[in-house]
């Protein structure tokens, strides 16, 4: 049964994640399917992947798509970027050999279930830019209903500053610090109460001194009233 994995990718950053991630996959000695919801998208992902100004050229070709003497390599790409959608289309989607698929969903367009992709793939990721609401929706109902599945695993990771954070790690500990924050924030309050106590006494002590004093200062000694 194949791994699933949902990722929420930062606005505009998709092109340059899936990069990373064929990356990896092509060290791992894996071949990869690329699914995209349009051609204009699969056009842009293609020029990328060809003139990357950071990274340079990664190997892949486009289904269908012959480049120099028209020659069909299909089989022989080790990135193979198409936007079959049909379940008949998708059947044929792994011509080079693929174990390993990623779907960039964008929008409520031409989408189908990655969970019919567990027969084909042994890694289903699941990509979509966290503005986009319609994508969203369908991650979270997909990964919900995957999660439900036995024997199923279904991963979900959002894309954060300085990296990617895994649903459900980490919550505890965020628990924990949250419980701790507020046992702090609550005896820096008794310590400001207790301070402001502290002074409102010191304050009334030095009133009652002051009247004193007051008084002292006001009493006529009988010796002295022949000076009035």
């Amino acid at each position: 049964m194949a791994e699933f994995r949902f990722y929420c990718v930062s606005r505009a950053q998709t092109p340059r994640v899936l990069r990373v991630m064929l990356e990896k996959t092509l060290e791992r000695g894996d071949r990869a399917v690329v699914r995209v919801s349009s051609v204009r998208r699969e056009e842009e992902l293609d020029m990328f992947l060809w003139m990357d100004p950071a990274a340079g050229f990664l190997p892949h070709g486009r289904a269908g798509v012959f480049r120099g003497g028209g020659e069909d390599f299909t089989t022989e790409q080790p990135v193979l970027l198409t936007t079959a959608t049909g379940e008949e289309e998708a059947s044929s989607e792994v011509v080079n050999g693929a174990k390993v698929l990623f779907h960039w969903q964008e929008g409520g367009d031409g989408m189908i279930d990655i969970g019919e992709d567990g027969g084909r793939f042994s890694l289903c990721c699941f990509l979509y830019e966290g503005e986009d609401e319609d994508a969203r929706v369908m991650a979270e109902d997909l990964w919900g209903r995957l999660c439900k599945t036995e024997g199923i695993e279904a991963g979900f990771w959002h894309q954060e500053r300085g990296g990617w954070r895994k649903r459900g790690e980490g919550d505890e500990n965020k628990d924990k610090n949250k419980d701790k924050d507020k046992a702090i924030a609550k005896e820096e309050k008794e310590e400001e109460r207790a301070e402001r106590e502290e002074k409102q006494v010191e304050q009334a002590e030095e009133r009652k001194t002051e009247e004193r004093e007051g008084i002292v200062v006001g009493v006529i000694d009988p010796s002295q009233e022949s000076l009035f």
